[in-house]
């Protein structure tokens, strides 16, 4: 008997942890908050709320953007340079094929992915990447359809001018308002004094119209020697938008150097400071810039010492969460974490919680048309949407 049951113990041992491994990737039906919590699964409790991971979607790289064709389809991009259509009901995915060259290197690679909000009549899918331009590799963007698993109609609509040497500093976040097309551009890393410089792309966050033109009351057009896209400037590397209709406001994240990333409301022709004022220090300890405010330049709604390299941005909107009602979420890479914001009525941050604390590099946050939050994680890639337990 002894030896029989020490025989069941060991059994116990080796089979119990490939049994829960097996149920991570297990499928289940998440649309009642009451469903059973698979076995194994990640399970938190936060301030508020117990929620647990349900995995959607494994076996990718880097899931860089996450954004949704329908209620039961996701569009994600890789950045090794694959385009993916992912099922929300049972996690198979398809690849999608005809992307431009891209130059995947350092951070750059395939970016951001965004669904036009009139997808349904238009059909039109836009996507950032870097790729080779004027002087070397800049951040590109470019809209197309997608017909079965082909890109048709591709259109190049914007390329950073000047192109650079270097991996690092790409952005890219967008957003789609009304007919204007916001995004993001990093300074290069190796020319942060361009961020000031309106006469190139560098550092700055661009609007053009969803078909490529440039909108005539941008605050810099007719401007002697200014790029007419750029909408703000004085920014270091934007990687998270997010237009919040109710209050018509626009906000940014973006990685300082080390401190000093920022949450920011971005204003019309505003300078946001890089590199003239920081929190933040040089990556060898030395001092960027004495000061944290200037005259002319915009303030940050927060900040963050030590970084957390924040990536994503999205705001629950929806009722599968109603103890997170408004709150911002924002991924975290060097901090290994998602976290949670409540803004209260004149847009300050009253409260921070982090969630998911060094599981994995997260990289996008997006709430689907489910009312469900998703987040993407690096190496491996996979994509979670987070179930509230009730």
């Amino acid at each position: 008997m002894k030896i029989r049951g020490l025989y069941f113990v060991l059994f116990l041992l080796v089979a119990l942890p490939l049994i829960c491994s097996l149920s991570r990737c297990k499928k289940v039906e998440v649309h009642d908050p009451g469903t059973e919590i698979p076995p194994g699964a990640y399970i938190e409790t936060s301030e508020n709320l117990k929620f647990y991971l349900d995995t959607v979607a494994s076996g990718f790289n880097i899931v860089w953007g996450i954004d949704f064709l329908n209620e039961k389809e996701m569009i994600v991009t890789d950045k090794s340079g694959k385009l993916y259509v992912i099922s929300l009901e049972d996690g198979t995915h398809k690849e999608i094929t005809g992307l431009p060259v891209i130059d995947f290197g350092g951070q750059g690679g395939l970016l951001d992915i965004l669904v036009h909000p009139d997808y349904k009549s238009n059909g039109w899918i836009y996507f950032a990447y870097s790729a080779q331009g004027n002087g070397g590799v800049g951040t590109a963007i470019s809209r197309a359809k997608v017909n079965g698993t082909v890109l048709t109609d591709l259109q190049l609509l914007f390329q950073t001018d000047p192109g650079m040497s270097g991996g690092g500093h790409f952005g890219c976040r967008m957003q789609i308002v009304g007919s204007d097309l916001y995004f993001g551009l990093g300074e290069r890393y190796i020319a942060r004094e361009e961020a000031q410089n309106l006469s190139n792309h560098l550092g700055k966050l661009i609007r053009i119209k969803d078909d490529g033109t440039i909108p005539t009351d941008n605050p810099f057009v007719g401007t002697a020697g200014a790029k007419p896209e750029i909408w703000s400037y004085g920014h270091r590397n934007p990687q998270g938008l997010y237009y919040d209709a109710a209050t018509q406001l626009l906000w940014e994240h973006e990685h300082g150097p080390k401190g000093g990333d920022e949450l920011n409301i971005i204003q019309k022709g505003k300078n946001y400071g890089w590199p003239e004022i920081t929190f933040g220090l040089d990556y060898d300890g030395s001092v960027i810039s004495e000061d944290t405010a200037r005259a002319g330049m915009e303030q940050p709604v927060c900040y963050w010492v030590p970084s957390i390299a924040p990536c994503g941005l999205d705001r629950i909107k929806g009722n599968k969460y109603p103890e997170w009602q408004n709150d911002f979420f924002i991924g975290g890479l060097v901090s290994q974490s998602l976290f949670r914001l409540r803004v209260d009525n004149s847009n300050k941050v009253i409260h921070q919680e982090k969630l998911l604390d060094e599981l994995f590099r997260v990289r996008e946050v997006a709430e689907g048309p489910d009312g469900y939050l998703y987040v993407s994680t690096e190496s491996p890639g996979t994509i979670f949407r987070l179930v509230p337990v009730r």
